[in-house]
């Protein structure tokens, strides 16, 4: 029986690792296919926004007396989000309250490069932004291949990819 136990293990896993022949991958589904084709498009976000910190007390003394005893101090404030390249010339898809304020922001890709990039436009009722990745030469990007918007079944699983953190992606599936 232990015998039998430790064969079925063995040819499992040269089964798993692709030693046993022409047998597919059945963890290989059609989910991990669409996730494998399209991580390499999604992207973190990281920005940092420099604000101005006054001192109440100080405002006070400006207000009465018209003049300030400290100049305004600047706080860095970062924040991480996710994106995904919708062109292949570096335009980027993203949340407007993550890059809303933003001085600076970069954009880490799948492969651990990194760029900054500009905010286009943006909209905050919607809260979709588009960035420009800015590169020094026509470097091309993987983007994602959209499919058509009537597409989608009802009860058809969908999912969702992300890289918020920048530690290689995230992803969420569901009905």
């Amino acid at each position: 029986s232990g015998f039998r136990l430790l064969l079925v293990t063995a040819t499992w896993s040269l089964a798993l690792n692709g030693l046993a022949g022409a047998e597919p991958d059945v963890r290989r589904d059609a989910v991990v296919a669409a996730v494998e084709r399209v991580l390499p498009s999604v992207v973190n976000i990281a920005t940092e926004t420099i604000v101005e910190v006054r001192d109440p007390l100080d405002e006070m003394f400006y207000d009465f007396f018209g003049y300030r005893r400290r100049t305004p101090q600047a706080e860095s404030l970062r924040s991480l989000g996710s994106g995904v390249i919708i062109d292949e010339e570096g335009y980027v898809l993203t949340n407007e309250h993550v890059v809303r304020r933003a001085s600076r922001i970069w954009v880490k890709l799948s492969n651990g490069r990194e760029y900054e990039a500009d905010r286009v436009v943006g909209n905050s009722r919607s809260d979709v932004a588009l960035l420009k990745i800015r590169t020094a030469g026509k470097e091309k990007f993987a983007a994602v291949d959209f499919a058509q918007d009537d597409d989608l079944l009802l009860g058809e699983t969908v999912i969702a990819l992300g890289n918020p953190f920048g530690l290689g992606g995230s992803i969420a599936k569901g009905i």
